[in-house]
């Protein structure tokens, strides 16, 4: 088991990237309400548009900072860096790592909207339920990994650990 500074570090590293997701994806809610977007989009082109202005920019966002800086703005308050062989990882290493990351995000979102109805409004039902599920046990696997060993699937795939700085 990991030492609890270091669980704690990641805890709270992870948080503060969340609130910064949580301004952005604000941010793009205020803008489509300020314009009165109402894009009625089936459901595949819904996700679709969710894919490409939230996730996406997200995965790039933070794979283009923790291969520039080593970490990202959570990372760097928390006194953590990504590293591999204690320099700063590759452009392809931290794309892998944070796709792998947001792997179970995009799930819960592919599971909301396939939601027979109106998303975040009509309950999912079946695959739905089922992605949404899935999504969470992958979170409690990730989060089951990095307490007992310090790296989570995101990171082993990639080849990379989070180290104190």
């Amino acid at each position: 088991m990991e030492p609890p500074g270091f669980i704690l570090r990641r805890l709270t590293a992870y948080l503060l990237d969340c609130v910064g997701i949580l301004i952005y994806a604000l941010g793009l809610a205020a803008m489509a309400w300020l314009t009165g977007a109402e894009p009625g989009l089936s459901t595949p082109a819904g996700w679709a548009l969710a894919f490409v202005t939230l996730t996406g920019p997200v995965i790039l966002a933070f794979s283009l900072i923790e291969w520039r800086t080593g970490g990202s703005l959570g990372k760097w308050v928390s006194g953590l860096q990504v590293q591999r062989d204690g320099k700063h990882p590759n452009l392809v290493r931290v794309l892998v790592r944070n796709t792998g990351k947001f792997l179970p995000w995009e799930l819960a979102h592919i599971g909301i909207w396939m939601t027979p109805g109106e998303p975040f409004v009509t309950a999912p039902t079946g695959i739905s339920l089922i992605l949404i599920g899935v999504s969470y046990a992958m979170l409690l696997i990730q989060a089951l990994l990095v307490l007992f060993t310090g790296a989570g699937l995101h990171d082993r795939v990639a080849g990379l650990k989070v180290k104190r700085v």
